[in-house]
Parts: C-alpha cells; structure tokens; sequence
C-alpha cells in the first residue's frame, strides 16, 4: 500500500492549536486516495494507551472546515487528552487537493460510492495499526460512518451522529445537487455562489461560516462535484429494527436541530434503531448544532463517552440549555 506523508504545517494552514499536532498521510485504498489527519503517535511500535476518535466530513466541508470549531473549543480540551484523534478526508475533498481523475461513464474508473468510502475505512484502520474507534460524522459523514458500522461492527465502539442522512436523496435535491454538479464542473474553480452553497444549507452563518468562506476557495471544485454526485446517488440505509443483525450493535446517539432541513431524517433514522442502544437529541432553536451549538455538542459527546466508559465522569459545568432527550424513536 503506497502512501505520501508530509507533516500537515507544510501542506496546509494551520487554524487552530490542534491542527498543530496532526500529522498527513494520504493513503491509497481499493477505492481511491484518503487525505488523512493523525495524530503521529499512532505510526509508532509504542503500545498506546488510549482509545481513538474518527471523524468523516459532511458534503462540502473538509475535516477543518467541518470540525475545527469544535475540536478547539475549551469543553473538547478535557476530552481529547484522553484520546487520539483520527480525521478522515473523502478523496479530493482536502484543502488544495490536485484534480482527480475519477470520471463518470460506462468502464472508466468513478468515484467511490458512500459504501465504497466506507469500506475504505477498514485498509485505513489496518494502514494506522487501530482496531476500534468511536465515530464521529456529520450529515453523509454520519451516513458512511453508519454504512461501516453496518458491516464492520467489532470496529466500531460507538457512532456520534449529528443530521445524518438517513435516505436517498429527494426529487427537490437531486435536482438542485445535479444543477450544482454541473456548475461545479463548467466553472472549475470556487466562486462565491458555490462556496455558498458549501455552507449555505446552513441559513444562519457564524463568524466561523464567515471564515470558512474564505478556506472553501481552497477546494478543487471537480473534486467536490464528484463527491456531491455520489452523495446523490446513495441508497437508503439498510436498518431492520426488528433483526439486530441488521442494525447497528454499539451505542448511537443522533443529534439535530429543531430548525434543521435534516430533523425527520434524524427522527427517522432513530425509529429504526435499536431501542436498547440508542438515542437522538433535538436542540431548540438551530439549524446546524455543530456551529451554532457547539457548547452543547461538546457537552453531549462527553457525556456520551462518559456512558462508553472512556473518561472519568465528573460534573459538566455550564450545560447548554434548551436540550431535548428522547430514546430510540418510535415506531
């Protein structure tokens, strides 16, 4: 398996404190090529004494433009000294990325599908020497995290899954997603209206959106139409609530907005689950909890690796209101 390492600082801009520590790999797969963040330690003989994180991006979003608010925040800082991290770029989605050849058409080599991205997974776990990890995915990236947990369930110790998308996608949005393809494709490069369109499923922009329309001029856009184009292509998730062999066997919880254009999704996609290991939270009063909530996000996750016990408990100061608790979804 032929890899390309650099140190990250040399490669790409560093935002945040964590960033720092991270080491790059890209790893080639079956499926194409994996932009991966580490940390280095997990490349040495030493036996490690934690467990790890994974993380995989939504659409639009790399692993620092989707998860660097987050990590940085002081309520991650407890938490990630318990842990090592892993962030999971889709192929071509990284910051500065070189064009890809993946093409659509009858014998040429196409992109990966969502389950192929998933089944990658397994030679990148195998490639860093980890045997299980707790998943961390947002929108398609909680739906390829589900995909690999579906079929790999002894890796995963448990999925953290906020507006995961459950089904395929809607008449409205493959409408909108292949138009935006096409754009992506005759303009070539991130204008204005595409870098919108990254973040702009999210209506209220934070500082950080602000920001981040700023790092988004850094993506290939024939990359990201590539990977759009497989996101509209994916196939519902293959839940049996009635046949826990087809379900997901370690703890889930999914989190969503009240205002958030994936809230049934969410709600549906918990109706499927294992009551037993499941359950999903509604945040009042956002659309994208990830960057509006993130105090309440870091609280939650806490909280849930507390309940996988990976970290000492102790009491959480300063919970984020208006938090909605419910079980594994009705019927």
């Amino acid at each position: 398996m032929e890899t390309e390492y650099s140190n990250l600082l040399s490669e790409v801009p560093s935002t945040s404190f964590i960033e720092d520590q991270f080491a790059y790999k890209t790893i080639s797969t079956e499926f194409g090529q994996f932009h991966v963040a580490f940390d280095p330690i997990l490349l040495t003989k030493q036996c490690r004494s934690k467990p790890v994180i994974l993380t995989m991006h939504d659409v639009g979003f790399n692993h620092q433009t989707n998860f660097d608010q987050l990590f940085s925040h002081e309520k991650m800082h407890s938490i990630l000294k318990h842990f090592f991290l892993i962030h999971v770029n889709a192929p071509g989605q990284e910051m500065y990325s070189k064009t890809i050849s993946f093409k659509e058409g009858i014998g040429q080599p196409n992109y990966p599908t969502l389950d192929q991205i998933a089944e990658s997974l397994t030679q990148i776990l195998q490639h860093l020497n980890v045997n299980d990890f707790v998943g961390f995915g947002v929108g398609i990236g909680a739906n390829i995290l589900t995909r690999f947990a579906l079929n790999h369930p002894t890796f995963t110790n448990g999925l953290f899954l906020l507006d995961c998308t459950f089904k395929p996608a809607k008449m409205m949005e493959t409408l909108i997603g292949y138009g935006m393809v096409k754009m992506l494709r005759n303009e070539g490069k991130m204008t204005n209206i595409l870098r919108k369109f990254a973040l702009g499923k999210h209506p209220k922009t934070t500082s950080l959106q602000e920001d981040n329309f700023q790092s988004v001029k850094s993506f290939n856009a024939h990359n990201l139409s590539l990977f759009l184009h497989s996101c509209l292509s994916r196939n519902k998730l293959n839940l049996n609530r009635t046949n826990s062999k087809q379900n997901i066997s370690c703890p889930t919880l999914l989190i969503t907005g009240r205002k958030s254009p994936k809230m049934n999704d969410s709600i549906q996609m918990a109706s499927k689950l294992l009551p037993i290991n499941s359950s999903i939270i509604c945040i009042d009063g956002c659309v994208h909890v990830l960057s509006e909530r993130a105090n309440a996000i870091a609280d939650a996750f806490q909280l849930f690796l507390q309940g996988l016990g990976f970290i000492p408990h102790y009491r959480l100061m300063g919970i984020d209101g208006d938090i909605v608790v419910g079980g594994g979804g009705g019927t």
